[in-house]
């Protein structure tokens, strides 16, 4: 969902529709939701929502989307909760079509950087649909950031009737592109909460050791990372080992380094259990990282955490001292430390922690997921012209 503010001004150009907008009315009453979701890169955590949304509400869904990231090459399974369309070759008005069609209770965009999705959503208002988009671009106050939020106002309204976003720093973005209040949703990004938390709930041993999930690449804190634990290596008396769990460029830097175990990527099935054997301590030492959804698969799994103040994620799901340390960007000598911390902490110290970081897990779930978006849309309304299709 990712994209700066500066990059969508070329939107300007989407066409405006200053007529007042047709009076809200009740989603069909009894029938299940019709939503679609306007996707980029679909990844296993907004699979398990949408699996919920279909068990608890019976979701009518369609899903347009780009193809999986290579750097992540997960599995899925979406197609059997509703239909999917690839995105790759469609025009906006092959996709309008898609859309259309389906007739929605409501779409979900997941970002503003596909701009024939955007257009598609001007359309959608225009006949009355609400449109959710998600945001998850943190609120830097940066001269970029004002300017971009200025323009936004000009066409975002007529494209987008809710913003939904994963947490604190993003809501304060989505407060000064003027959506605030009910029109300003939060925890639109969520885990596989039950998977990680029965296996963080298991019986077994837990390794004393550290963990990382995620790619191998220098925006997430790689290089920092193994910097890092070369430092707590040489230090320790009896240092713990580090795995790793991932693909990536950088992974030819793995090679050789002592204490150090490439598990390679792992599939979300397997996840919940890496987590539960190799998680002593979990950390996430991005560089850049909006929220980070594996920090909460972490803590539902019941992990002590070290993270970055780069992640979103950490604002809700990491309390300095509670259930782990927060450390600085780029900065291998404080994450040196709070390893060497958490290492020295007593077994039932960290079984402490980890018990803080499964109740700090439990904010976002997808029942509460599927509840929001079933919700929001009953709130937003449809219009008469709309309902009147089917």
């Amino acid at each position: 969902m990712t994209q700066s503010l500066k990059s969508a001004v070329p939107l300007l150009q989407l066409e405006r529709d200053d007529s007042p907008s047709a009076p809200p009315v009740a989603p069909r009453s009894g029938q299940p939701p019709r939503i679609v979701f306007l996707y980029s890169e679909p990844s296993p955590y907004i699979v398990a929502c949408w699996k919920e949304l279909k068990t608890r509400y019976d979701a009518r869904m369609l899903f347009v989307h780009w193809e999986v990231n290579p750097e992540a090459p997960f599995a899925l399974d979406h197609g059997s909760v509703g239909k999917a369309v690839p995105r790759k070759g469609l025009t906006t008005e092959e996709i309008a079509r898609h859309v259309l069609n389906f007739e929605p209770d409501g779409i979900f965009v997941s970002g503003w950087a596909d701009r024939p999705y955007l257009k598609v959503a001007v359309r959608a208002r225009r006949a009355g649909i609400p449109v959710i988009m998600g945001l998850d671009t943190q609120w830097t106050g940066s001269v970029k950031q004002w300017f971009g939020c200025l323009t936004a106002r000009w066409w975002l309204r007529n494209a987008v009737s809710d913003i939904w976003t994963p947490g604190e720093r993003q809501a304060q973005l989505a407060a000064h592109l003027g959506y605030r209040g009910a029109n300003c949703w939060y925890g639109v990004y969520c885990c596989d909460f039950d998977s990680f938390n029965a296996a963080g709930r298991a019986p077994g041993p837990r390794l004393e050791s550290f963990l990382y999930v995620g790619r191998y690449v220098e925006d997430k804190g790689m290089s920092d990372l193994l910097d890092a634990y070369s430092i707590y290596r040489a230090r320790a008396a009896d240092p713990w080992p580090l795995y790793l769990a991932g693909t990536g460029k950088l992974r030819s830097r793995l090679g050789g380094a002592n204490g150090v175990t490439d598990l390679g990527f792992v599939e979300p099935a397997a996840l919940p259990m890496v987590m539960r054997h190799y998680g002593g301590v979990f950390i996430l030492p991005s560089r850049v990282e909006p929220w980070g959804v594996v920090l909460q698969e972490a803590a539902a799994a019941g992990c002590p955490l070290i993270s970055t103040d780069a992640s979103g994620a950490s604002v809700h799901l990491l309390q300095n001292g509670l259930n782990g340390l927060r450390v600085g960007v780029e900065r291998p000598d404080q994450l040196a430390e709070a390893m060497a911390k958490l290492a020295q902490a007593s077994v039932d110290d960290r079984a402490r922690m980890g018990e803080a970081s499964m109740a700090l897990a439990s904010q976002f779930t997808p029942e509460r997921w599927a509840q929001t978006i079933v919700n929001g849309i009953a709130r937003s309304g449809c219009s008469p012209a709309v309902k009147s299709h089917r």
